[in-house]
């Protein structure tokens, strides 16, 4: 598995009888999103170490508000984004730093100015991961509508039955 792929760690502290020497074991266990469950057999795993820091840049809202704004307006100088927000400027200069270094935006130099724009790399790995949810989901809630249709015509069948037995 490449290195850059999400991994579960656990650290275990093992305490020696020694001198109170300690220990410690680091266990590292793949992780993946598996459409069927069975993750013996899961593909790579759809979330990047890169990948998480970008979810949990946009978990905030004004992050996603700022996302939305760029997504919209295209490129905006910082001083842009924060006349959108009730909240200072140097709180929205923390937010596009977080958003910067979790590679969610690009920065552009131009003089005094810093120009702010989307990644779309970035964002092309977060559509993927809600593609993936939203088709697993279609294809659950297909095999409920199917199952409700079984056992409506079942019900059916056996109402007829019965009006016929009479």
């Amino acid at each position: 598995m490449p290195s850059n792929h999400f991994r579960l760690t656990l650290c275990l502290l093992l305490w020696g009888s020694l001198h109170s020497a300690r220990s410690r074991i680091v266990l590292t266990i793949p992780f993946s999103i598996c459409q069927e469950h069975n993750h013996e057999r899961c593909p790579a795993p759809l979330i990047t170490t890169a990948s998480l820091d970008a979810f949990a840049a946009i978990g905030d809202p004004i992050r996603r508000h700022i996302i939305e704004l760029l997504a919209t307006q295209g490129s905006l100088t910082a001083t842009e984004i924060s006349s959108h927000f009730h909240v200072g400027p140097q709180a929205i200069s923390k937010h596009l730093k977080v958003l910067r270094q979790a590679n969610v935006l690009e920065v552009e130099k131009k003089a005094q100015q810093r120009i702010y724009s989307l990644n779309p790399e970035t964002m092309v790995v977060v559509e993927e991961w809600a593609r993936q949810f939203r088709l697993m989901w279609s294809e659950r809630f297909k095999k409920l509508d199917r199952l409700l249709q079984a056992r409506k015509d079942q019900l059916h069948t056996s109402n007829l039955e019965r009006k016929d037995g009479q």
